[in-house]
């Protein structure tokens, strides 16, 4: 028990480093590329180079971590990450997307691993808990980032604010690699795998798993890519008042997720993808039909978001669990977030498009797919969840 406290802890304060430096980061940049001329259509190209990097984390976060254990494949990917931010700050606007390219390599090398990691370290029967209160905690640290990046760009504008709230995020970022140093390896000695095979991968659970994630990925894309500019645009949200609401949500989020996650504990994976989409569908339907404008409105959807989150999470969670082996856990999750990643690449350019011609038109796409999703939990609730 004791060295699970420690590492939850070591673990939760090199993820809040990261989602401190990544909400500077994934708060503004999408801003930061309208605001230095870009088309929508063009914005999506260059945002789309990070989930082509992702193509290479995730095999290389996978397999790595199945081969010699999550925690060493964790290092190598928190090791690139203060690239991201230092490229980004020193490039010119046209080299920008390397930096765009690395936040993919790095963050999906660390999270396929993290992942892995984390589901030998949780307490089976408090995953949902300890899983949200990790998260909700990234999450605050993710607000407190775009909210110091807002005061950054509030004194010297969008394009000289974010590169310096950037050059901030790359010295933080570096000491994470500091804290998941000092966490213990948990891979089984004798039962890692060694062999770079795909015979295990394609399995019909394995291809449901890639096609829920998948799903998932693009609703999140569909909702998510645009929604700072969308905020700005229709919500009539200022830029510096962007990065406060997401400080202001993502406190309350620390504390509501882990209550969800006790509750959704109790609840089978039909009830959690119910509960979580339906509200998830909600939040979205408000945002492309919005009741009203301005800084309490967003608040308010957003807190519907949240809820529906601290479901829809741990559901997730729990499905990676059930349709995954241990032996191959890591390379599963890995192959499975690369189709994923690269569909969301392909589909960035597409989602440009689509919110240039009608900026409510991707929130109704995402509801559609998380419609789809709540179809596909009608399988998984038949299933036994213990795989382990």
């Amino acid at each position: 028990m004791a060295n699970f406290r420690r590492d939850l802890a070591l673990l939760t304060a090199s993820d809040m480093l990261i989602w401190f430096s990544f909400g500077i980061y994934y708060a503004y940049i999408a801003i930061f590329l309208l605001e230095s001329g870009l088309s929508y259509y063009t914005i999506g190209l260059y945002l789309s180079t990070e989930y082509f990097g992702s193509f290479f984390g995730f095999i290389l976060g996978g397999v790595y971590a199945d081969r010699v254990g999550p925690k060493r494949a964790m290092v190598i990917g928190r090791i690139l990450m203060p690239l991201v931010f230092f490229l980004i700050s020193f490039l010119p606007l046209e080299l920008t997307f390397i930096g765009i390219f690395i936040a993919g390599l790095s963050l999906s090398t660390s999270n396929t691993s993290r992942e892995k990691y984390m589901v030998d370290l949780l307490l089976e029967n408090r995953r949902g808990f300890y899983y949200n209160l990790m998260n909700s905690l990234s999450g605050v640290a993710f607000g407190l980032g775009a909210f110091s990046a807002s005061k950054f760009i509030a004194h010297k504008g969008v394009m000289i604010g974010f590169k310096s709230a950037c050059l901030n995020g790359g010295y933080l970022v570096s000491l994470a690699i500091l804290f998941v140093l000092f966490v213990e390896e948990r891979a089984e000695e004798g039962k890692i795998s060694t062999i770079f095979g795909l015979r295990e991968v394609f399995t019909r659970d394995t291809i449901f798993l890639a096609i829920i994630v998948t799903f998932v990925f693009l609703a999140i894309s569909f909702t998510w890519t645009y929604i700072s500019i969308y905020a700005i645009e229709v919500l009539k949200i200022s830029e510096e008042k962007w990065g406060v609401i997401l400080a202001a949500i993502y406190p309350l989020n620390a504390t509501l997720s882990p209550i969800f996650g006790e509750v959704s504990d109790k609840l089978d994976l039909k009830k959690n993808y119910l509960v979580g989409c339906g509200l998830i569908m909600l939040f979205n339907a408000l945002l492309a039909f919005p009741l009203s404008t301005g800084f309490t409105y967003l608040f308010l959807i957003f807190l519907v978001d949240i809820i529906g989150e601290g479901f829809f999470w741990p559901a997730y969670f729990r499905t990676e669990i059930q349709l995954t082996k241990k032996e191959h856990r890591g390379k599963i999750i890995g192959y499975v977030g690369l189709i994923s990643f690269m569909t969301r690449g392909l589909f960035l350019p597409i989602i440009g498009r689509t919110y240039a011609y009608s900026k409510r038109l991707p929130y109704i796409i995402s509801i559609t797919l998380y419609i789809l999703l709540i179809f596909g939990s009608l399988k998984l609730s038949t299933k036994e969840e213990k795989r382990d």
